[in-house]
C-alpha cells in the first residue's frame, strides 16, 4: 500500500516550496521537492492542497499539477507486482528531475524557445529572439513551459532592468524601457506559438503588459527627400541613395524594398509578399521608383542593412538635413534628452516611416496606406505616423471646422 503526502517545506515562512513524501510499506520514505512555491496562507494542511480562492488565481492550476503527480506515482506503484522501492525511486527521480546535471526538463521552455528560433531562421527579427533567449538563459531558470507565468515574467523583467547591457551599441548602459519591452514581446510570442502547437501555457502570461516608451523616430519631408534625391554623392554611395529613395516612395521595409526586381512589377504596380508578415501588398509605382528600377535593369543593387544605415547618414549630411532635433532616451530609471542634427538619426527604416507619413499628410486615408504598410489596426498605424504637434495644428487650422 502506497501513501503519498504533500506538505510545506517552510510552513512558518511567508512563502514555501511544496514537498512530497512517498511511503510504500518500508520504514523509510522517499522525499522530493515539487519546486512549486506558494504563499503559505493559502495552504490547507488537511486536504494537502491549496485553497482555491479569488485572491490566488494560480491555485487551481497548481492543485491540478499536484493531482497529476499523485496519479503518476500511484500508477508507478501499480505497474509492479509487489512493492519495488528501486523501480518506484527510479520513476520518481525521472518525474522530479533528479537524475543529475544532464537531466532534461520535459517541455522545457528554453528548448521550445530554441525550436521557435530554429524553425524559421529567415525571420527578419530573428536576432532579437536570439538575444532574448540569451538573456533568459543567463538570469532566469529553465522550467516546463506551463510554469512560465505572470510571476516568472515579472521576476525576469525586474532582473533585466537592473542589468548592464554587455554587447551591441548600448554596451555599458542600463537597458531602456523599450529594450526590456522587446524581450517581453519576444517571450510572449514564443509562448503564444507554443499554445497554438498544443502545449499547456499559463493564461496569466496574457495579463502581463509590457511598458513601452514612444520612439523619437524621425521622418523626412518631401522637400528633404527631394534634397537627397538631387544631391550629388560619391560613386560608392549612389546605390545606397537609390535604394533609400525607393523605400521613401514605397513605404516598405528594407528587407522588402532592397530586393525588388522586375518580377514584382505588373501594369505599373508593385506586388510583394513582405518577409515579415507574409501578407501580400500591392503598391502604385512612383515615377522615381520606376526611374531607379530602369536604371538598374529592374535588379536593385545588393547592400546590407548595416552599410545602408551608415552611408545614408553621410548622404543626409551632404544634403544638409541638419535640423536640430531633441531626442529622449531612457537608461534604467533615468531619462535623458539630447539634441542631435536630423541627419544623425536617419536609418533604413526612416524611408518606410517617411513614406507612410507623407502619404498621410497628402490626404490619403489611413486604411488605404495600411494596405501598403501592412499594419493590421489603425491604432498601430497612427503610432507609426510621425507628425510634430505644431505641424498637426497647422493641418487642423485648414480644416473646415476651424474656418466656420
Amino acid at each position: 500500500m502506497i501513501t503519498i503526502n504533500f506538505y510545506l517545506k517552510s510552513p512558518s515562512d511567508k512563502d514555501s516550496v511544496i514537498n512530497i513524501h512517498v511511503y510504500f510499506g518500508q520504514p523509510k520514505y522517499l522525499k522530493y521537492s515539487t519546486s512549486i512555491k506558494i504563499p503559505v496562507q493559502y495552504w490547507n494542511t488537511e486536504t494537502q492542497r491549496i485553497r482555491e480562492v479569488r485572491e490566488y488565481q494560480e491555485a487551481k492550476k497548481i492543485n491540478n499539477k499536484l493531482n497529476r503527480y499523485e496519479s503518476i506515482i500511484r500508477e508507478l506503484s501499480l505497474s509492479c507486482d509487489s512493492p519495488n522501492p528501486k523501480f518506484i525511486r527510479d520513476g520518481l527521480d525521472k518525474l522530479f528531475r533528479v537524475k543529475g546535471p544532464d537531466s532534461e526538463i520535459k517541455n522545457s521552455f528554453f528548448s521550445i524557445f530554441r525550436e521557435y528560433i530554429n524553425r524559421d531562421r529567415q525571420k527578419s527579427n530573428i536576432k532579437s529572439y536570439i538575444t532574448s533567449l540569451n538573456a533568459l538563459t543567463q538570469i532566469a531558470p529553465d522550467c516546463e513551459i506551463e510554469d512560465v507565468n505572470y510571476k516568472y515574467l515579472d521576476t525576469f523583467k525586474r532582473k533585466i532592468e537592473s542589468r548592464v547591457i554587455e554587447r551591441g551599441k548600448s554596451k555599458g548602459r542600463m537597458p531602456s524601457i523599450n529594450h526590456v519591452a522587446t524581450h517581453i514581446k519576444n517571450i510572449k510570442a514564443v509562448i503564444n506559438d507554443a499554445r497554438k502547437r498544443g502545449h499547456n501555457v499559463s493564461d496569466s502570461v496574457e495579463d502581463f503588459k509590457k511598458s513601452q516608451e514612444e520612439y523619437d523616430s524621425i521622418y523626412l519631408t518631401p522637400e528633404e527627400i527631394n534634397r537627397i534625391y538631387t544631391t550629388t554623392v560619391p560613386g560608392s554611395y549612389k546605390k545606397t541613395k537609390a535604394l533609400f529613395i525607393v523605400g521613401c516612395y514605397t513605404a516598405m521595409r528594407f528587407s522588402d524594398y532592397s530586393v525588388l526586381t522586375g518580377d514584382n512589377i505588373k501594369n505599373g504596380l508593385i506586388y510583394k509578399v513582405p518577409q515579415k508578415t507574409k501578407d501580400s501588398v500591392i503598391i502604385p509605382m512612383h515615377p522615381r521608383v520606376k526611374e531607379i528600377l530602369e536604371q538598374y535593369n529592374y535588379v536593385l543593387p545588393t547592400i546590407t542593412n548595416a552599410t545602408l544605415n551608415k552611408q545614408i547618414k553621410e548622404i543626409a549630411k551632404i544634403a544638409e538635413i541638419n535640423e536640430k532635433v531633441s531626442v529622449t532616451r531612457s537608461e534604467g530609471k533615468r531619462v535623458y534628452v539630447e539634441t542631435k542634427e536630423k541627419w544623425e538619426l536617419v536609418t533604413t527604416h526612416t524611408a518606410r516611416r517617411s513614406g507612410a507619413t507623407n502619404m498621410y499628410l497628402a490626404g490619403i486615408s489611413p486604411i488605404s496606406i495600411m494596405k501598403i504598410t501592412g499594419h493590421k489596426t489603425e491604432k498601430a498605424f497612427m503610432k507609426y505616423i510621425k507628425i510634430p504637434k505644431e505641424q498637426n495644428a497647422q493641418i487642423l487650422a485648414n480644416h473646415e471646422f476651424f474656418k466656420s
